[in-house]
């Protein structure tokens, strides 16, 4: 699950384009430029909304009739982005942004606020306030392939039925076998190490070796390459690391300066999809 969000461009406020098929169902507000569609209509409602889509899609330059369309991060990116907003004077220094910044899917960021959430996040890329993280990366590459605070675990791989958990804390990565004893369901450690060899043994057959003590755990599930079959060893560690949040989050901070900018050029929201 992850997060984008998108601008609505000023196209149709500014009477730059067409009037839109079926225009006595068509609507503009928060939610976006849509047609609602009565139910005693609802007969031909497909092949209304098919050509209010294609009006949409081309009446303008702009795709979809967004100005500005941006990914932003994973949904546990979000979660701890807000965290951050909250550690560094939440409600109270960052207003704006503790009550707009996305909890789940949909919503919006109103434009008359764009300015205000725009100056927060200027000052939020400014605050000193460091945290250690425990990251998991390949030791050639230097490859991230998960992060999390050190004062948390992070499961980011779940196998089918969640029979395994792939997690990482300060203490390194673990592979959890979660095991059904009656009513309940424990978890096991299969495997745990803080440095250790994924070797393949066939295209979907995996060992993982810690490099200490020469503990193995046979898999179905590789970590590394992400989305790709390895056909080789690589050596893959947790290690821990000081760091700024505003560093880590310069990529989202960046996506949500665009938004609002795009929010106080066209005055429409932000939507959050």
């Amino acid at each position: 699950m992850s997060f984008s969000a998108y601008v609505v461009c000023d196209c149709y406020q500014k009477g730059k384009i067409p009037p839109p098929p079926h225009k006595e169902f068509f609507r503009f507000d928060e939610n976006g430029i849509y047609l609602d569609i009565p139910e005693e209509h609802c007969e031909n409602a497909s092949e209304m909304y098919e050509e209010f889509d294609n009006w949409k899609m081309n009446a303008c330059e702009h795709e979809d009739m967004e100005l500005i369309s941006e990914s932003l991060c994973t949904n546990l990116g979000m979660f701890l982005f807000r965290e951050f907003v909250q550690v560094v004077g939440g409600e109270k220094k960052y207003p704006i942004l503790t009550k707009y910044l996305p909890e789940a899917n949909g919503g919006i960021l109103p434009a008359e606020f764009a300015k205000q959430a725009l100056d927060e996040l200027l000052r939020l890329e400014q605050e000193p306030y460091e945290e250690e993280e425990t990251q998991l990366r390949e030791n050639e590459s230097n490859d991230l392939l998960a992060f999390t605070r050190s004062d948390r675990n992070f499961p980011f791989i779940y196998t089918a039925y969640m029979e395994y958990v792939f997690l990482i804390d300060k203490e390194g990565f673990h592979i959890l076998h979660n095991v059904q004893e009656g009513d309940e369901t424990i978890p096991y450690i299969a495997f745990q190490s803080k440095k250790f060899i994924q070797h393949p043994l066939s295209e979907d057959q995996f060992l993982y070796v810690d490099m200490e003590t020469g503990d193995s755990f046979e898999s179905s599930t590789s970590i590394y390459p992400i989305g790709e079959t390895p056909t080789k060893d690589y050596v893959i560690k947790v290690v821990s690391e000081i760091l700024k949040p505003a560093e880590r989050y310069s990529f989202l901070i960046e996506s949500l300066k665009k938004l609002l900018e795009a929010s106080m050029q066209t005055g429409n929201p932000i939507h959050w999809i």
